[in-house]
């Protein structure tokens, strides 16, 4: 019995096997490949290997310049008291740091593990820092980092899957979605 699968140029050879000794009965599945689908397989996993280490390269490239921006972090204290604040009130346990880097233009927090948050050297009111406060470790608490990072490490094996980079993109805007939800719901009127 032979199935051919044309979409995929591959054809399944089933076939019974009866062994009369024993009384067995087997049946068996071969994959035949025809040598043009062998041929874009070749093609296919060449496109996959560019593109992978396309994204790794970029992925490399934009650590190397986020290191670069990182040495010009410096340890703030003076919103220490509001970040202390913000942190009882949302429930988190774990105290991140505060910088300020004269590079940056929007704040934001980094590290799963030991989070940071990177305030752009501009003066803000009290209030404005605790918003901030608010929307940056609602992104800690809801683990939004470990599930970018999650996310991008599945974007290298599935560099050209359309899927997965709408997921990630998706998942960046509900992620702000909810942090800024979040933030309506501590923050003052």
């Amino acid at each position: 019995v032979f199935l051919l699968l044309p979409i995929t140029g591959c054809m399944v050879k089933l076939f019974y096997e009866g062994n009369t000794r024993n009384m067995e009965s087997i049946w068996k599945c071969e994959f035949m490949v025809s040598p043009w689908m062998d041929r874009c397989m070749q093609i296919f996993i060449l496109i996959w290997m560019f593109s992978a280490g396309r994204f790794l390269y970029s992925r490399w490239r934009a650590y190397s310049r986020w290191r670069r921006i990182r040495q010009w972090n410096r340890k703030i204290e003076e919103y220490e008291p509001i970040s202390h604040k913000a942190i009882r009130r949302m429930g988190i346990p774990k105290m991140p740091d505060v910088y300020r880097n004269p590079l940056l233009h929007t704040p934001v927090i980094y590290g799963v593990m030991h989070p940071v948050v990177v305030l752009p050297k501009h003066s803000y009111s009290d209030d404005e820092v605790e918003m901030i406060f608010f929307h940056e470790f609602s992104h800690y608490k809801n683990a939004d980092l470990f599930w970018k990072y999650f996310v991008g490490s599945i974007l290298v094996f599935h560099c050209i899957n359309p899927f997965i980079k709408n997921i990630q993109r998706s998942l960046d805007k509900w992620g702000e979605i909810c942090c800024d939800l979040t933030v309506k719901k501590y923050a003052k009127d």
